[in-house]
């Protein structure tokens, strides 16, 4: 059916010089909650986008019953919504090719979610300190095409993600998790993730108020891609940085942040989920320093704030879905690692604080690049020694400044597109 459809698009796209994406993707996941599985569930949908280029504007709609008649239909609507456009011309739909092959696992494709049953139910055990357990199993897999009158791909790739929240019953009750993301199936461990999950959990009990002061901060992988993504790579992309709704408006092709952080985008990994030839505007995509050393070294756009903006586009327009308009985005980023462990760096750390989770990153400021975070959960370092459990301590300051003194672990852990270290920040004031 799908090979129809494909076939059926790209005859049409020559003819009627218009743009298709199709998707259609199946999920089959599983929750648990306390010590069993409470819920199976399974889904499935698919639709067709279609765009349209009047005049320079474009217009769009989508479809879900997918038919030669209603695509038709849906064309002659996506050109009218185009007349009524005003603004900014974008010209023609992108026209690049890509000999690139990039690897998928077929076994994760296809993989049934219910061969790992048992072994949940295996691991969530009842201890004195465990109250209880509440996570999510899932696998999809996606298979989808991109048509222009100029160009094509088609991909199906497959994923696997497993995320579990560890409650404890101790005197003052404490929470711990972890998740993972596969995108092999030889590589799915639950065993190893739910256990990860129990330590986390053991290693916050009985948190208590922290003490104002100067310390070393030693974030985790998880808390460190969260501030990262949301902090640094974020405000990098070009829609921002016209609108100058970013700090780092003026510091393209500037030092701003440590000689330590470079962060490279690179779409053609194989078995990374972020991987892409093309983005969804016809355009190819490619590997690029997006902080080298220390300096911001490229702005991303897609089409329109590309022209917009008078730069090159750089292949990162993308949709979020078949429903949404094109916006700019990253495909698989790669965080380039320290040289040291992270257990050796705790040991060397006279005064620190080893974080699991901040909280209140969304509602910083990215604009002017101020911040407020409050330290959620985390392990206070004395003497190269965890001490205290200590929550409900905050963080402030100015994303121009914070980093110029990072430094990152040898460790990565694999997010499905990103792999990311853990980052330690010497001399952080805490109040």
């Amino acid at each position: 059916m799908n090979k129809d459809i494909f076939d059926l698009c790209q005859r049409i796209a020559k003819k009627e010089n218009v743009e298709f994406i199709f998707e259609d993707n199946y999920s089959n996941n599983v929750r648990f909650l306390k010590f069993d599985i409470s819920k199976v569930s399974n889904q499935e949908s698919s639709g067709l986008f279609v765009r349209a280029i009047v005049n320079g504007y474009s217009g769009y709609t989508t479809i879900t019953t997918i038919t030669e008649k209603n695509i038709k239909e849906a064309i002659e609507k996506a050109k009218k919504i185009a007349k009524l456009k005003k603004g900014i011309k974008i010209g023609e739909f992108g026209s690049d090719k890509s000999s690139i092959k990039i690897k998928q696992d077929k076994e994760i494709i296809d993989f049934d979610i219910s061969e790992k049953f048992n072994e949940i139910k295996k691991n969530l055990t009842k201890d004195k300190y465990f109250k209880s357990y509440e996570g999510h199993f899932g696998a999809r897999k996606s298979y989808g095409f991109y048509i222009n009158p100029h160009t094509s791909k088609e991909e199906t790739v497959g994923t696997a993600i497993f995320s579990t929240q560890v409650n404890t019953q101790d005197k003052k009750p404490s929470s711990g998790g972890e998740s993972q993301v596969f995108t092999k199936a030889k590589d799915i461990d639950i065993t190893t993730t739910i256990n990860k999950a129990k330590v986390n959990a053991n290693s916050t009990l009985n948190p208590v108020q922290g003490t104002k002061g100067e310390y070393t901060l030693i974030f985790s992988p998880d808390a460190s891609a969260s501030i990262i993504s949301d902090f640094i790579v974020h405000p990098t992309i070009g829609e921002l940085m016209f609108k100058k709704q970013t700090y780092l408006s003026e510091y393209l092709g500037k030092t701003i942040f440590s000689k330590n952080l470079t962060i490279t985008e690179n779409p053609h990994i194989d078995y990374f989920g972020g991987s892409e030839t093309l983005d969804d505007e016809g355009f190819k995509t490619n590997k690029k320093n997006i902080i080298d050393n220390g300096k911001f070294a490229t702005s991303i756009y897609d089409q329109e704030y590309s022209v917009l903006s008078g730069k090159k586009q750089t292949g990162n327009g993308f949709r979020e879905s078949i429903y949404s308009p094109v916006s700019c985005d990253f495909t698989n980023l790669i965080v380039t690692p320290g040289k040291e462990k992270l257990k050796d760096i705790i040991s060397k750390t006279k005064k620190g604080i080893y974080i699991y989770d901040v909280m209140g990153i969304h509602t910083s400021n990215m604009t002017n690049g101020e911040f407020s975070l409050v330290i959620n959960s985390g392990k206070e370092i004395i003497n190269g020694k965890y001490n205290n459990t200590i929550t409900n301590l905050n963080f402030t300051g100015n994303c121009k400044t914070i980093f110029k003194d990072i430094y990152l672990s040898k460790e990565q852990k694999f997010f499905g597109s990103a792999l990311m270290p853990g980052m330690i920040m010497p001399k952080a004031k805490l109040i």
